[in-house]
């Protein structure tokens, strides 16, 4: 049941960022010029983008809790590996999408001169109106409770092993 569900909330997170991004990329308020540095830096570096991914990974969405899990379930090594390479890689498609989505929308005098709260919701909210806003509030939510849900999976499976006196 209630991996039915994770699963149901994490095909709705990608049906509804997917959908956000798909729409958006047709709207005349696209404007790839807005996407260079707001910082003075006019060219993307890799570099820097890198060290965020490498440092990032623990923040996407609960597959930490994939190697305990697994062995409840009786999965092979090979494919709990699997499931947390391609929950990352969703998690990175998935933030990138937002990015993209937010730095299209805002220039740097936007951002200094309006009062921009959130950046992300402000643009999903001038380009999508209420729905799109909702329904990233909505994201959101099934986010925390994911990630809440997997921290006590595996929170349970530590106290447990500490239990069994393995830990």
């Amino acid at each position: 049941m209630v991996s039915t569900f994770q699963t149901v909330m994490t095909l709705t997170l990608l049906e509804i960022i997917l959908y956000m991004a798909s729409f958006f990329m047709t709207r005349p308020e696209f404007n790839m010029t807005l996407m260079t540095g707001h910082l003075g830096v006019s060219k993307i570096n890799i570099g820097n983008i890198l060290r965020i991914v490498a440092i990032a990974p623990w923040a996407y969405i609960g597959f930490d809790c994939i190697p305990q899990v697994a062995e409840e379930f009786n999965f092979e090594a090979k494919k709990a590996s699997h499931l947390a390479v391609v929950s990352i890689i969703a998690g990175l498609v998935i933030y990138t999408i937002l990015n993209v989505i937010t730095s299209s929308v805002f220039t740097q005098e936007m951002l200094l001169t309006q009062k921009v709260n959130w950046a992300t919701g402000d643009a999903i909210g001038l380009l999508f109106g209420r729905i799109g806003l909702y329904s990233l509030g909505l994201s959101l939510f099934m986010v925390i409770v994911a990630g809440i849900n997997g921290f006590y999976m595996t929170s349970s499976r530590l106290i447990f092993q500490g239990y069994t006196r393995v830990v």
